[in-house]
């Protein structure tokens, strides 16, 4: 990855100290793409499972980064953030990595194993899909499931939801489906928040 603070001048780099090894054994950064954190800094992950903290202006080279965490045996697909807050999908479940003070990284939980496909945040709720198809509500601070809901239909490698409207959108093999949450349509929600599905959209 490179810094490029213009067309015509880039900065090279970020690598792991590990790289040739990581590119020959298809374990390189290239499965996900970088995110932006507070303070100037950027988090990203690879297929080696690890994470990297890194100065956005200052990127530091191969084996330069300002911090590093074993988050998985792979991770793979877009990240999710909220603040210093890093939601990242991997081949056994989402992790919650936290940017602490003093540009540290820590893991901190691990929430179902099924539950692998890219996240996104919405109304401090933390949504993501199982390969099945399987609609997820989770709190952010636990990781535990609010809500799931089955949507009937396999969804594509690194389906990703959208949030619009009150609706969570879901691209599947089939087409897209659309699951409110709050009961605003003719299918009322029930207490637990879990959502209801409408179908053929």
């Amino acid at each position: 990855m490179r810094y490029c603070a213009s067309r015509q001048r880039c900065s090279w780099k970020i690598a792991p100290a590990q790289w040739r090894e990581q590119d020959t054994g298809d374990q390189d950064l290239g499965s996900m793409g970088p995110a932006l954190l507070p303070g100037g800094l950027v988090f990203i992950a690879g297929k080696s499972g690890f994470g990297y903290l890194l100065h956005a202006n200052a990127l530091g080279g191969i084996g330069g980064q300002a911090a590093v965490v074993s988050v998985c045996g792979l991770a793979q697909g877009g990240v999710a953030t909220v603040g210093s807050q890093v939601f990242v999908p991997c081949f056994d479940g989402l992790r919650r990595v936290l940017d602490a003070p003093g540009t540290t990284l820590k893991v901190d939980w691990h929430t179902l194993g099924q539950i692998t496909l890219p996240p996104i945040v919405g109304g401090h709720t933390l949504y993501s899909l199982d390969s099945d198809g399987t609609l997820y509500a989770l709190d952010p601070e636990t990781g535990l499931v609010r809500a799931q809901l089955s949507l009937g239909m396999a969804v594509p490698h690194f389906a990703t939801p959208t949030l619009s409207q009150g609706r969570v959108f879901v691209g599947t093999f089939e087409g897209v489906s659309a699951v409110t949450l709050d009961g605003r349509t003719d299918h009322k929600a029930p207490e637990d928040a879990r959502p209801e599905a409408e179908c053929g959209l």
